[in-house]
């Protein structure tokens, strides 16, 4: 591989990110040592090609029982995440989530500093060491270890985080985090997970929206306790109701919105979308009523199934209040935490966007 290529990657992977730390490191590590094969939608390992390795584009390695369970993360999301820790030389990082090492190795090459990665599976953990050891990236310890205990002995941690989608924060992470650090985690929220940045404060762990994400998720008590998704059939375009119109490119950041003042967001795969929308089958922002099991679809339109004139006004109104508070994006939201089954949990959430109306 070139050194003009691996220039050409890092700058496309990091256009969107200032920190020219980030960017030093990304120029520096190749990912080919890293990602050797992916698997294809049988789960059988294919041979991975320079134009795939070099490219945007996140890179599964296993799967497990028909699922992913190991990837190299997108590289542009890994960038934006990298920049969102403002990490410094000589800040120690714990991160949960090892994949194939390459994003510790980028870690280890801003900060200079000791950088352990824990994973639960035993085979990524030893393929990530051994792609460590061939660029000669020593100061990184990948350990087999359940994330929710974080990695006792080896703190404190100036900056803790995961590359897996979590329910919320174990006491772990906090016990092991060093005054004034930072907490990056793809937290689930309504059938997402956004990265939320939490801080420990005087009144408690604070948080704020970082930057939209999506993860496979974490095994065990990180693992959210959220209903696994369920097919519905959307029906006939004739009976939709129409809201204010939401670009494509900004449809997560309403997802976002919808969460975070309706507990009753979830993720469902639905058949038969709009075409021009999401053809086809796909993931779409649905409010469910537990109480019937009624449904509002939110996207170019609401699409009800089943649900009553009450619950589609409801959502209506959701929808309106977004965009009269000027379409927050994820970044523009505040919250508090609360403990509960073993997490804090993100609550509270509620917009601090410069020149646009405050949520209450």
């Amino acid at each position: 591989m070139t050194d003009d290529r691996l220039h050409r990657y890092a700058t496309n992977v990091t256009a969107d990110v200032r920190d020219p730390a980030v960017v030093d490191a990304f120029a520096r590590v190749p990912r080919e040592h890293f990602v050797h094969a992916v698997v294809d939608e049988d789960g059988r390992p294919v041979p991975v090609t320079l134009e795939q390795v070099y490219s945007d584009e996140a890179l599964v390695t296993r799967v497990h029982d028909g699922r992913p369970s190991s990837s190299s993360s997108q590289p542009s999301l890994m960038a934006q995440m990298l920049a969102e820790l403002r990490l410094r030389p000589g800040h120690r990082v714990l991160e949960v989530g090892t994949g194939t090492g390459y994003n510790a190795a980028l870690i280890a090459t801003i900060t200079g500093a000791p950088v352990v990665t824990v994973d639960v599976q035993p085979d990524v953990i030893a393929e990530a060491t051994a792609a460590l050891a061939r660029v000669g990236v020593s100061t990184v310890t990948a350990l087999l270890a359940d994330g929710y205990l974080g990695a006792p002995g080896y703190g404190p941690f100036d900056r803790i985080v995961a590359t897996v989608g979590v329910g919320g924060v174990p006491p772990s992470w906090l016990e092991q985090l060093a005054p004034d650090g930072l907490i990056l985690a793809p937290i689930e929220h309504g059938g997402i997970q956004p990265c939320v940045s939490a801080t420990v404060s005087p009144d408690g762990l604070a948080g704020r929206g970082a930057l939209r994400s999506g993860f496979m998720l974490a095994a065990g008590a990180l693992h959210p306790r959220a209903t696994p998704p369920a097919t519905i059939t959307m029906p006939e375009p004739s009976v939709t109701v129409p809201v204010p119109p939401v670009a494509t490119r900004h449809y997560y950041e309403l997802w976002f919105a919808l969460a975070a003042w309706d507990a009753r967001v979830e993720r469902r795969y639905a058949e038969g979308l709009v075409e021009g929308v999401w053809p086809g089958p796909a993931t779409a922002c649905t409010v469910v009523d537990p109480a019937d099991g009624s449904v509002v679809v939110a996207l170019d339109a609401l699409y009800p199934v089943g649900a009553t004139p009450e619950l589609v006004d409801h959502v209506r109104s959701l929808v309106g209040r977004w965009h009269a508070a000027g379409g927050p994006a994820v970044s523009d939201w505040r919250c508090d935490f609360t403990f509960g089954d073993g997490l804090w949990l993100p609550t509270g959430w509620r917009t601090e966007a410069p020149g646009r109306a405050p949520t209450p």
